[in-house]
């Protein structure tokens, strides 16, 4: 299977269990009381470190490179995402509610975290790709 299609199925598996992760917690914090931004930015970080650890084990098997350098470059990446995420929620709750807002947000992220991730977080020299 050519690299990119497997880093792209994989991506989205992994991805699809980091977004279920962040959205049950933030369905839970959101219907414990919580504040949809503030839950917003509880949910999102602690998928992320999920999604960091399946993307550099299986989704891009970038175990090579010390784990500081992609941690780091995650990290950036994340608030990136983050920022978007909780402006989109923050702009959308008011008028959508925060369940729909939350799944706006979500969809924003995709395509921001694919791309971020196989170009620069976990990217691969040309050898290592062949």
């Amino acid at each position: 299977m050519n690299v990119a299609i497997g880093q792209v199925l994989r991506f989205l598996i992994v991805g699809g269990l980091a977004t279920l992760t962040d959205a049950l917690l933030f369905t839970l914090l959101v219907t414990g009381g919580l504040d949809p931004r503030l839950a917003n930015m509880i949910s999102f970080p602690l998928s992320a470190v999920l999604a960091f650890l399946l993307h550099r084990h299986w989704t891009f098997a970038a175990r090579a490179e010390p784990a500081g350098g992609q941690a780091l470059r995650f990290t950036l990446m994340c608030c990136a995402g983050l920022t978007l995420s909780t402006s989109v929620v923050w702009a959308l709750a008011p008028q959508l509610g925060p369940l729909p807002a939350k799944a706006i947000a979500i969809c924003g992220t995709v395509v921001l975290n694919f791309s971020l991730s196989r170009w620069l977080v976990f990217r691969r020299s040309a050898t290592a790709m062949s």
